[in-house]
């Protein structure tokens, strides 16, 4: 019975991911056409990123400033996992509330690579100790995904939900 309700719970997980994967990108490209609407061809946006990070706020607007793509993985110890090249931010964004989640809530994605694919336990807790790493630095309203790639291709995924500090794999 809670294999099942597991499995139920990562295919929600994987569909959720997919569902902010489609947004993101889907609002991405419409950004990207209305900005070009409105400057002309010879001026390339530029991109402003502070040094030090904003703190993740939920305001009275019910909105959240997310610290940088580079802060967050600059402050993972990838030292400590040896089995993983550095990661990457694959997503990171503000979600509206869902079926399963009630409240907005911050997703994040972290894709790295295995350098060493021998021992599954040790990769294993590897990706489930950059996921706390990851949760200490989005907070707890968070829900971290950390896709461990095989030569490119997803082989492993650890998840964590929303003020839950249960590690799923």
């Amino acid at each position: 019975m809670k294999l099942g309700l597991v499995i139920l719970i990562l295919i929600l997980l994987i569909i959720l991911a997919i569902g902010i994967f489609l947004f993101s990108n889907n609002h991405f490209q419409n950004n990207v056409i209305n900005n070009n609407k409105s400057t002309n061809d010879s001026t390339i946006p530029s991109i402003i990123v502070s040094k030090s990070p904003p703190l993740l706020v939920n305001n009275s607007n019910n909105s959240f400033m997310l610290p940088t793509n580079d802060y967050v993985i600059n402050h993972i110890n990838w030292s400590l996992y040896p089995n993983l090249n550095t990661g990457y931010i694959y997503l990171s964004e503000v979600c509206e509330p869902n079926e399963i989640v009630t409240h907005k809530f911050i997703g994040v994605e972290i894709l790295t690579e295995i350098k060493d694919t021998n021992n599954v336990t040790i990769i294993k807790n590897q990706l489930g100790k950059v996921a706390k790493e990851t949760r200490k630095l989005y907070g707890p309203n968070s829900a971290i995904c950390i896709l461990g790639t095989d030569h490119g291709i997803v082989s492993w995924t650890v998840t964590m939900r929303v003020y839950d500090d249960i590690i799923y794999y």
